[in-house]
Formats: structure tokens, sequence, C-alpha cells
């Protein structure tokens, strides 16, 4: 969720309430708070924590987050804490949230909005179940759920709901029962209720069957208690709906996958209603609200952290202004982006699972984590492997986006999330830039019980250019020589036509980016070889898409240097700050400007513009190139971080998937790619995907 509704939201200020009941919630009310915590703070709502019957800090959590009141009850009841919190609010409508459910805040103003028009009386945001970490029968039971049509309308099973002061008027106080969302929804009539379309709530479901049938023996007894006539004679506050949901279910079998999913939903039915016995007074879904550093989210006791996991790249969206800004502010890289993390992803996602991992210390992201898991293969045998998103196929220097100070405790709850909960057998951090903190960090995280280091090595360097305040600072930093060749060859390239320099940035870029293409490829084909976007397979598709997806922010880039108007060279790259990243060079095949350093030439004009445009630092990316010292690059060592469990079958899948990425780098790319197919003069040929995934 976006953690500054202003930049969502808009209009008059004190437009309803949020009433949040919490019984113990310490674990996650922290992030259903915090996306929500400005919006309170500045106005636009109230909202209000009520803590009934809570032996842990749920309300010293909920006290920590601007715009929150709080409120204690010792009395553990539900119905009670949403009396108290009616009381306490002084503005209608109202959203009554569950303590572990995520909302956006211009969800929260959709439903209050959609309330103050006056033609309904009750209404609920869209939701989404996330099953991310949850077991077949689970994601079973909940596909079912979603095909239902009752569901797609009911108040019901999505975690928060809204009233109007003319709907709370109707039945006064929530009476003492136990599914309340289910009684709101039987006091309304199909015209008097809505689900108003908004980006969904978050409600996350039980991690296995045990827990999910606890929850259902919840819910049938709220039903039994609203079905049952009324101790003073009254009618049913509710009706039996089994029936109803029976048939319905059986409807929305539409072939053997839904077929296997109703089963399982009736099988869970009829289960919740054989044991209904079994119950106890209250039960609730504690796999949901893990504290011990699973992907169900929640607050990690060995760092005092809390963490969220994100399942598909499209809900970085949520927090695209905050992941970004701490990218940029901890000196990370364009890679970690939410643009490029899109881009790669639809590109080269397919057959991997997203692991969005959003570190937070009181409401303050400290460390934003992209992972993809994947099964590779050693041979005959699956690894399953987890890995930075745009690990590969895209030649990246990772910085990892970790706050200072926090490296060691965001990294090691990294490693619990994708080893016990994504049952990961190896997690790669490769490749890493020497300068990062990373790099000691994961070592340090990984020395324990449960993990260990299983690869830490340089692999080559990777440059970085350090620019002055002014270019002449940065000619003067030149050898000699260097200087002279510079200015000798501009002044010749001037003489034979008229020079200039340009950016092309914005919509600009999307259309530049297929004359560099070609302007590339024909460059490299006088070479005999493809060039970058035919040595790396999808390469071509995904820049162009990426450039398009960054028009509007205008990071990415092309550095022009033209002669009458003919380009003679261009530079790819991107800007994020102060930094700017390298992507690819393009330029002209004559060898007559190739004599006079057409290449170094444009390298250096690029960098007059980016010194004078404020930018100090440049990621030149992986390799030695020995015309990037000779200009001024630092070569600083590309760290390969693998780390697997200490012990077991994980340990021997991940050191045999070492030894044969080594060896397919060895046979394949080093003796075959670089120097046998050539001196066999076999045509070129794209990389082969095997070596580029298992590149470690």
């Amino acid at each position: 969720m976006n953690p500054d509704p202003l930049n969502q939201v808009s209009g008059a200020r004190r437009r309803g309430a949020v009433i949040v009941p919490a019984y113990n919630e310490a674990a996650v009310i922290e992030r259903t708070l915090s996306p929500l915590s400005r919006g309170a703070a500045e106005g636009f709502f109230e909202l209000i924590v009520v803590c009934n019957g809570c032996t842990d800090g749920t309300a010293d959590v909920a006290r920590s987050i601007p715009g929150v009141q709080v409120l204690e009850l010792d009395q553990g009841s539900k119905p009670a804490a949403l009396n108290a919190g009616d009381t306490a609010a002084t503005l209608w409508p109202r959203l009554y949230l569950d303590a572990d459910i995520q909302i956006s805040p211009a969800s929260v103003l959709a439903v209050l909005d959609r309330l103050a028009q006056g033609d309904v009386l009750a209404a609920r945001p869209d939701c989404r179940y996330d099953v991310d970490g949850a077991s077949t029968v689970v994601r079973c039971y909940y596909r079912t759920r979603q095909r239902l049509p009752q569901h797609k309308l009911a108040m019901w099973g999505a975690g928060a709901y809204g009233l109007s002061a003319a709907g709370h008027e109707r039945f006064g106080f929530f009476p003492m029962v136990t599914g309340d969302d289910f009684f709101i929804d039987n006091q309304f009539a199909a015209h008097e209720k809505v689900v108003v379309p908004t980006e969904p709530s978050v409600v996350r479901t039980p991690a296995d069957a045990k827990s999910l049938l606890a929850i259902l023996r919840r819910s049938h007894k709220g039903n039994v208690e609203l079905s049952a006539p009324a101790r003073d004679g009254s009618p049913a506050r509710a009706h039996s709906t089994g029936a109803n949901t029976a048939v319905a279910v059986m409807r929305a079998v539409g072939g053997p996958r839904s077929a296997v999913d109703a089963a399982v939903y009736l099988g869970m039915a009829l289960a919740k209603r054989l044991t209904a016995g079994q119950a106890r007074s209250w039960e609730r879904d504690e796999s949901s609200r893990v504290a011990g550093g699973t992907a169900r989210d929640g607050r990690l006791h060995a760092s005092g952290l809390s963490v969220e996991c994100l399942g598909c790249p499209d809900d970085l969206d949520r927090i695209r202004a905050e992941w970004d800004a701490l990218v940029e502010l901890t000196g990370s890289d364009i890679y970690f982006t939410v643009d490029w993390l899109q881009a790669w992803w639809h590109h080269y996602g397919r057959g991997r699972t997203f692991h969005g991992l959003v570190f937070r210390e009181h409401g303050n992201l400290v460390g934003a984590l992209p992972f993809g898991v994947h099964r590779v293969w050693a041979g005959p045998v699956p690894v399953r492997l987890a890995r930075f998103v745009g690990a590969d196929s895209t030649l990246p220097v990772f910085t990892p986006a970790i706050t200072k100070g926090y490296e060691e405790s965001v990294l090691q709850a990294a490693f619990e999330l994708l080893f016990e909960d994504a049952r990961c057998d190896a997690v790669s951090l490769s490749p890493l830039s020497g300068l990062s903190p990373a790099v000691a960090a994961a070592e340090r995280a990984a020395d324990g019980q449960k993990f260990r280091t299983l690869r830490s090595d340089s692999h080559g360097p990777h440059a970085v250019f350090n620019l002055p305040e002014n270019f002449e600072l940065y000619l003067q930093s030149l050898s000699s020589a260097q200087r002279k060749a510079h200015r000798r060859n501009l002044r010749k390239l001037n003489i034979g036509s008229d020079i200039s320099f340009r950016t092309i940035s914005g919509d600009a870029a999307v259309e530049y980016f297929d004359r560099f293409e070609t302007l590339h490829a024909t460059y490299w084909r006088t070479k005999g070889k493809l060039g970058h976007f035919g040595d790396w397979p999808g390469s071509a598709d995904f820049n162009r898409d990426l450039i398009s997806r960054m028009a509007a922010t205008g990071r990415a880039r092309f550095y022009e240097l033209a002669g009458d108007g003919r380009v003679l060279a261009a530079e790819y790259g991107f800007v994020l700050g102060d930094r700017c990243y390298s992507r690819l060079p393009a330029r002209d095949a004559d060898p007559e400007l190739e004599k006079l350093g057409l290449g170094r030439v444009s390298v250096v004009e690029k960098f007059r513009v980016l010194i004078e445009s404020g930018h100090r630092t440049v990621e030149s990316g992986p390799g030695h190139y020995e015309h990037k010292v000779l200009l001024g690059a630092e070569e600083h060592a590309l760290r390969r971080i693998v780390t697997t469990r200490r012990s077991g079958v994980s340990r021997w899948r991940s050191t045999l998937l070492i030894a044969w990425a080594d060896l397919l780098d060895l046979v394949y790319y080093r003796a075959w790619f670089l120097k046998l197919r050539r001196k066999l003069r076999l045509p070129p040929r794209p990389l082969w995907r095997p070596w580029i995934q298992t590149r470690v």
C-alpha cells in the first residue's frame, strides 16, 4: 500500500472514520495502520484502534503510528470493541476494518464517499486473497470462493465493511455475536449495499488446512448464532445459506481444475460442520499472523523488523513512490526501481514466483528487496533458487536498497523468509558491487546455525566513474596523452562537419531506440558479431518496453554525437538522482571515424553533459575495458554471494548447482562461445539460456 495518501487522494477532510478492533495483533497491525497514517494525521478521516483484551504490544505499536487514536478495553470482545469505537468516533460514514487487513487510503475514502452519497446503507471495498505460501488445499478453497456470485456481492469475507449513519441506526449497537460481517450483510437488502470498485484490500489466507478449518468453524458458529431465533422469541437475524452455497459451488465448475477446487471447498464445508463441537470459544487463524520470519508478513523476532511479501510485481504500484525513494536515498541502482522490475518481469519472469520483500521499522521503510524464485537445473538435479529480479539477462551490478545500519538484519530476515517460507535451496545475491556493504553483511547474516555462505568471491571487476564539479577538472584528471588525444580528435571531427551534441529523453527516447538499435547492430555486424541485442535473447523488446515505461520520469537517456545531422555515436543509459548507469554504446562503423577515437570522444562528451547536469557518479557496468580505465574509471570487485542451508539436501543441491554453473561457464561460454565457434567460423548465435540462468 502507498504510505503517502496525499499522493493518492484529494478533496475535503473529515470524510468519515475508520474503526479497527484489535486483539493481540502486535505482529501485523503496523502493516495495516502505516498506509493510513498520513491520511488520518492530515484529517482525511479518523483512525481509531480499539485494543480489546490485548496482552501483547498491540496498543504500543498502534500509538507509535502518527494519526492513530488508541482505546483499550480489558474485555476481549470484538463487538464490544466495535461499540467502543462508535462511541469515540465523531464522523460518519464509518469503515470497520480488521486489524490484519491491508487497504490503501484511496480505497478507504472511496468507500466512505460512496456511503456519503446516501443511496446505499452499507458498502465494502473490493478485495483479493493473498495465498502466497498457502497450502494446495487453502488455494483450492479460496479459488472456489472467488467464483461464487454471493461472495462478490456480500459484506462478509473482505475484512472491511462500511456503514452510513442511517445504516447503523437499523440495528443500533453491534450484538454479541461471533460473525459481525455476516450479521451486517443480513441487515440489508441487495439494493441497500454495494461493493465499491477500488484498489482491492488484501486478505491474507490461512497457511494450511488446519488453520483454515479453525476460522471456518468460527464462522459456522456465528452463522448458527444468527440463524437461531432470539431468546425473546423474535425471528432469526440471518438465514442459513448452506444449500444455496452448495448449488452455487457446483454451478461454478467449468473444468477439471475447478471441479477439484469445488470438491475441496465442499469437503472443508462438511468438515467444519462435523467438527463444530471441537471448537474453542474463540478460534482464529494464527498462521497469517506469523511473527517469526515467514513471508506471511509480521514482526520478525530476531531483528525487530516487520516484513511484507508482495506476491506480484504489479503490487509494487501501491508503494511505488516509497520504494523508488528508498532506492535513490540508499544509493541503490536503477535496476531496483519499480519500472525496471516490472519490465524485466514482464519479459523474463515466466516460470518464476515474485517475492517483493518490504522491511519496516516503526512504519518506516528500511529495506526493499525484490526476489524471483524459480527452478534451475544442475544437470539432472532441480534446484530451487532465489535471486534478485533482473539478475540474469540484463547485466546489472547490484547495490541492494537497504538503509545504512540495517544491512545484516534485513538480509538475515530475507534468508529466513526465502529458505523457510519459499522453500529455496539457495539464495544468490550476485552480482553485487564490491562497494556495497551488503557483501560483508550477507556473510555475517549467513554465519549461524541455519545457513552458510556457499560462495563468496569475485568474478572480475565493474567500472565506476566519479565525476568532479566541472568538466575542466575532469579533463585535468586524465593523463596528458588522453587529454591531448581528446582535444585533437574532437578538433578533427569538427573540421569535416558541424559537430553537435544532444540528450534524448522522455517520449523522444521511445522513438529513438529503434535508431539506436540499428546503429549498434550495424557496427557489431562489421566485427562478425551480433551485438548486445543479438547476443541476449529478448533484450531488444525488453529495452524498448523499459524506455517506454520510464518515459514519464525521463530516466532513460540517449546522448547523441552527430555531424551535419548524421548520427555518429550514441550512448544509452539511465539516470537516478545524481547517478548515471551506462548501458550500451553505438557508433558509426566508418573506419576513418574509428581512427579519430569516436567511441572515446562520445563517452567524454557524455561526461561533459552529465557534469553540467549535476551527475557525479557513472556506473559503467561489469567487465574490464582498458579504454574505461584510461578515461578515469575506477575498478571494483564484482562479488558473487550464494547462501544455502547449513545441512541437508539443499546444501548438496546448491553445491552441485555452483559446480554445474562453473562447468557451463568454462565449457560453453569461455571455450565454445568466445573461442572455438569463432575459430570454426560458425555464424554467431544468441547466448544459451541455460548458461544465462545458471550464472550465480
